[in-house]
């Protein structure tokens, strides 16, 4: 997080210097920056080390500047603390298998932050202690990390909900338990292009929903074979669908859609209806 953003937190909750917060740092520049905050506040911050593991995306990639880093917390122990290290491994399923399989990447992945614990055990022995947090995973790696894993703390959430971004061999138990349910508002015996008038003259194999909403993050999955119109173009105000002509839909039916994420998806919506015994629950959304 930017250090101006950390800055303001405190600036605008005071009460809060004493909370539980580890802050994830990547850089020794970052880090500079939170030391002069806590100065600023005379207060301890808990810093979370985040290691490049193989994802690239940024985090430490070599054990000298990881060391600089930890020099820097161990001469600065009134402001500093470590707390722990961040390795998030979501490329582990994604690198394709023709190049690398999973297993291997996973413990190549899992051997660089082993180094890096090693670092703070032989180098900074003062820092290192039981309580430190070493998060991993990543829903992908979920299953890689239960069997066998260097790390103490996970992180998953997508896994649980499994869009299609998350559909893996290592999640394959899991089924899909997120959907977007959203009403047909028109239907048109088949599209009509504006300034194409000649093309309603030609035979239509499908037929056109108009529906509330449009253009998320997500694959529509019912009725069968429905699609946005590639000419017609995609719209977040009532997309156009296409449907096969001998479609029995109507106005007021619904068209269902299979979200590619989650976290990124469910902020859009003010509420979630959660299927559970034959009932509908509803729970409210932090709602963007």
């Amino acid at each position: 997080m930017p250090a101006q953003a950390a800055r303001t937190f405190y600036e605008q909750n005071s009460a809060w210097t004493k909370a539980n917060i580890q802050w994830l740092i990547d850089t020794k520049e970052r880090l500079l920056q939170y030391l002069e905050i806590a100065k600023d506040y005379a207060i301890s911050l808990q810093v979370n080390i985040e290691i490049d593991v193989g994802l690239h995306r940024g985090g430490v990639q070599s054990e000298t500047k990881f060391a600089e880093m930890l020099s820097v917390i161990q001469q600065n122990p009134q402001y500093l603390k470590l707390s722990g290290l961040m390795g998030y491994d979501a490329h582990v399923t994604k690198i394709p298998s023709i190049i690398k399989k999973p297993d291997q990447a996973y413990q190549e992945s899992q051997q660089i932050y082993l180094n890096y614990q090693k670092v703070i055990q032989t180098q900074f022995p003062a820092l290192w202690n039981s309580d430190l947090c070493f998060n991993g995973g990543g829903s992908p790696t979920f299953t890689f990390h239960i069997s066998k894993s260097v790390c103490n703390d996970l992180s998953f959430g997508s896994m649980l909900l499994k869009p299609s971004d998350f559909e893996s061999d290592s999640l394959k138990p899991l089924q899909p338990a997120l959907w977007i349910a959203t009403p047909v508002l028109k239907v048109l015996p088949f599209a009509e292009l504006p300034a194409m008038s000649l093309l309603n003259k030609l035979p239509h194999k499908s037929k056109a929903l108009f529906i509330y909403g449009g253009y998320w993050l997500a694959d529509y999955v019912y009725p069968n074979q429905c699609r946005p119109h590639l000419l017609y173009g995609r719209s977040s105000n009532q997309e156009l669908v296409n449907v096969s002509r001998n479609c029995d839909i109507q106005v007021d039916d619904f068209v269902f859609l299979r979200p590619t994420q989650s976290e990124a998806i469910l902020p859009q919506f003010s509420e979630l209806k959660l299927y559970k015994e034959h009932a509908f629950e509803t729970w409210q959304t932090f709602r963007e």
